[in-house]
């Protein structure tokens, strides 16, 4: 009896194996609210130019950016002083405008306010100004990481950052990164078509070229549970050897920040539902609240 008991075991776990499955959830797309504003805006002290990005939301079946044009934008101190934003000709959604050094302290506070196209108010809550440490030192190893494939392994150059900072700085960090590269045509220019077809000495002007993109990830630090305001070998960006990157010439540029308490844990909450989600046993993506909010509806975050 227990043989067949075992047997009948099996073979109903095999039934179910067999035919369960993982299906994915595609979202209803008339329940996409796109009437939805999205705000991308980071003033920072080093800088002749702020930017600020307005947008609509978008499917997350398939993202993209919808520019929202023709907003009034201003950021205000709080003395009251106001700064006017103007909207690009040549990128619909981005607005530039410039803030004097002398309001940009440490202790100085901004806000940001908007008016749509259809006269919907915004603004955000104030932000202070953090000092900010220099970078102390970057540097690079050479390591393996396993890859989705269990038979692959990815070898690559992972970048680390050691942070020398002191009480008197924030305990809230975040990084930027923005990598460049050299990368070869496969073959130089021989022929080009400009209406003509024009045939003539080969040209090696393009065969070089660099790129430069901003890296898709958020690096954030929280220091209040350790014994100094520091770390050494934070992990930053991992590059792989699948593409020309590290071939010939690769550079990192860091930027780094001190930020208020309540945006790194606004940025912690953008990091797990980008970043940290999508696995069959990781946390299901929550609602990310921000620090703008309706005049006339909302009620303000605090």
């Amino acid at each position: 009896m227990m043989r067949v008991f075992r047997f009948l075991f099996v073979f109903v776990l095999v039934v179910i194996l067999a035919t369960s499955c993982v299906e994915k959830y595609f979202l209803d797309e008339n329940n996409i609210v796109e009437s939805r504003v999205v705000v991308d805006a980071l003033i920072v002290n080093q800088a002749d130019t702020q930017l600020i990005k307005i947008s609509k939301a978008s499917s997350p079946e398939m993202p993209k950016f919808i520019p929202l044009s023709n907003c009034n934008v201003k950021v205000i101190n709080d003395e009251g002083i106001e700064f006017v934003f103007s909207e690009l000709d040549d990128k619909p959604g981005y607005y530039a405008g410039a803030i004097n050094l002398q309001y940009l302290n440490v202790g100085s506070k901004l806000k940001l306010y908007f008016i749509t196209p259809d006269g919907i108010e915004y603004e955000s809550g104030y932000e202070e100004f953090k000092a900010c440490p220099p970078v102390d030192s970057i540097y690079y190893e050479i390591e393996h990481k396993p890859s989705s494939d269990p038979d692959i392994t990815l070898d690559g150059v992972q970048f680390y950052l050691d942070l020398a900072s002191t009480n008197d700085y924030g305990h809230f960090y975040f990084w930027q990164l923005d990598e460049t590269w050299e990368y070869h045509s496969e073959w130089p220019v021989k022929m080009y078509y400009d209406g003509i077809l024009h045939d003539g000495a080969i040209d090696y002007s393009l065969y070089y070229c660099y790129n430069t993109m901003a890296v898709n990830e958020i690096y954030i630090l929280d220091t209040r549970a350790l014994n100094q305001n520091s770390y050494k070998k934070f992990p930053l960006h991992f590059v792989d050897n699948l593409t020309q990157k590290l071939m010939y010439k690769y550079s990192i540029l860091v930027k780094q920040y001190t930020v208020s308490e309540s945006t790194y844990y606004f940025l912690k909450s953008m990091k797990e539902n980008s970043f940290n989600s999508g696995g069959l046993f990781d946390s299901q993506p929550v609602i990310v609240n921000g620090n703008i909010y309706n005049i006339k509806n909302d009620i303000p975050k605090k």
